[in-house]
């Protein structure tokens, strides 16, 4: 019984490192595109001329429901990496 756990646990460890890539690579992209978001914030999210109802409210809650994604997106993916 303890020699077929660990054979399963050692296949489960060969299965870690392509995972722990994929997420890596996962994290990189979703920082640098919060980085390009908070970069281009003023040209994605500031006053629309042409929209007349585009109040300040709705500009900061598009923002921050923006954020807030972009965040658990963080959360998901660093939690993957430290559980795998």
């Amino acid at each position: 019984m303890a020699m077929s756990f660990l054979a399963v646990v050692h296949k489960l460890q060969d299965a870690a490192v392509p995972l722990r890539i994929f997420f890596s690579i996962c994290l990189v992209a979703v920082f640098f595109a919060g980085i390009y978001v908070f970069r281009k914030r003023h040209q994605l999210f500031d006053r629309d001329p042409d929209v007349t109802t585009d109040l300040w409210a709705a500009r900061n809650l598009r923002l921050w429901q923006v954020l807030l994604v972009w965040l658990l997106a963080m959360e998901l993916l660093i939690t993957m990496l430290f559980r795998i």
